[in-house]
């Protein structure tokens, strides 16, 4: 999960500095790396959410808990 793992890591830190597109767009590519990696597609949600692009956000989470249960 190393590349994976950058790249949720770097939308963390976009998230964190309010820049949510950049934060989705890394998640995104973690995504692409490994498509069952739901911490990113939680955290996918969550800038989704902020964006009000709410049922994207509900689509991320509900395949989140589908990969973690």
């Amino acid at each position: 999960m190393g590349a994976a793992k950058e790249w949720y890591d770097k939308g963390v830190a976009f998230g964190n500095l309010g820049k949510l597109q950049e934060a989705i767009d890394c998640y995104d590519r973690a995504l692409e790396i490994d498509p069952r990696y739901a911490k990113a597609l939680h955290n996918k949600a969550v800038a989704l959410n902020k964006l009000g692009r709410h049922n994207e956000a509900v689509e991320c989470l509900d395949k989140a808990k589908e990969i973690d249960h």
